[in-house]
């Protein structure tokens, strides 16, 4: 009987890592975990006889010739997603050099298959009724934001990847909702109208289920034929029905305030404040209110048609994400 192939997951302690942790270890794989902090790697997982934690630094090219050695499949999600301007330098090093060196790494060792977890984010911005799909590209208009474009050079280390003799998968998932950190990225959906948020994005965009995307992710790693670039995105709502839809679960008064001049600038500036004032990453900034406030729809067809899929409903990942809120909401760490 041949041994289990050992996967190599980056970004193994964040919301989406901890699903698909879960997820590989019912296929019984062996998992060599990538992580930075200690301190995020749940109870249930440190002492697992089918993990192996790995220490690693995106930007050590020594330490990711070590993480992929032996490795058959690499599951790479690590990323850094910030929307200040300072920030812009570290994003390039995290999600393009990591990535590319990560790749590098992957065909010194022979790695079989590379799995890349890229963004929506990394197609263009096409506002209105247009269904964005796998075909569209950059020349249709400029990025909105520093990290989509992080997203679209590391696609381009994929594909070299792919030209040199790996196996690839890009997953391009829309706003991934589930039980992670409260306090960024979509999770504020939820922890801000449950406090009672008055205002709403004018924009809108695509959602996935984190246990979606994590069985797709699974899916890439046992079924060789899985390759390409798929857009993973459920649905497509815009933000203020899906926030009248949290309020709702929560018994709240929907937000009935448009995000825009002159309220955004005084939201920019608080948040400016009051990250500066308790050190806190940064929620509120000029890049993601004009992200906010696009208006893009997102084709899931190809995917769905390959895998034949059925993606959990709007209803019910909304029922779930609140129901854990509820649960969790003073914890930052994610309790599934």
């Amino acid at each position: 009987m041949n041994p289990p192939k050992l996967v190599l997951l980056t970004g193994a302690t964040g919301l989406l890592g901890t699903f698909v942790l879960r997820d590989l270890l019912k296929n019984h794989l062996r998992i060599r975990a990538a992580y930075r902090n200690a301190d995020k790697i749940l109870s249930e997982f440190k002492n697992h006889p089918d993990i192996d934690w790995f220490k690693c630094d995106m930007v050590d090219s020594d330490t990711l010739y070590e993480a992929t050695e032996n490795c058959h499949t690499v599951i790479h999600t690590a990323s850094l997603i910030k929307f200040e301007k300072s920030s812009d330098k570290n994003i390039f090093f995290t999600n393009v050099e990591g990535t590319s060196k990560l790749i590098n790494a992957a065909l010194f060792n022979k790695v079989t298959k590379f799995i890349y977890i890229s963004s929506v984010t990394a197609f263009p911005a096409i506002s209105g009724n247009h269904l964005v799909d796998e075909k569209d590209n950059w020349n249709i208009e400029p990025y909105p934001s520093y990290y989509a474009w992080s997203k679209f050079l590391a696609e381009k280390e994929i594909y070299r990847g792919e030209v040199e003799g790996l196996s690839t998968l890009i997953l391009n998932p829309s706003s991934i909702l589930g039980p992670g950190n409260w306090f960024e990225g979509p999770s504020l959906f939820f922890s801000e109208t449950a406090k009672g948020n008055y205002f709403y994005p004018k924009g809108s965009g695509g959602f996935i289920d984190v246990r979606d995307l994590s069985d797709i992710i699974t899916k890439g790693v046992l079924l060789d034929a899985f390759k390409g670039q798929f857009i993973a995105s459920a649905w497509n709502e815009n933000y203020r029905q899906l926030q009248n839809l949290i309020a709702k679960k929560f018994n709240k008064k929907a937000p009935s305030f448009p995000l825009e001049f002159p309220m955004s600038e005084l939201a920019i500036l608080f948040d400016y404040l009051q990250s500066t004032l308790f050190k806190q990453q940064r929620k509120v900034t000029r890049d993601s209110i004009r992200i906010a406030n696009l208006k893009v729809l997102y084709n899931n067809e190809l995917l769905t048609n390959f895998l034949n899929y059925q993606f959990r409903s709007k209803e019910e990942t909304i029922e779930w994400v609140c129901s854990k809120y509820t649960e969790t909401r003073h914890s930052t760490m994610l309790k599934p």
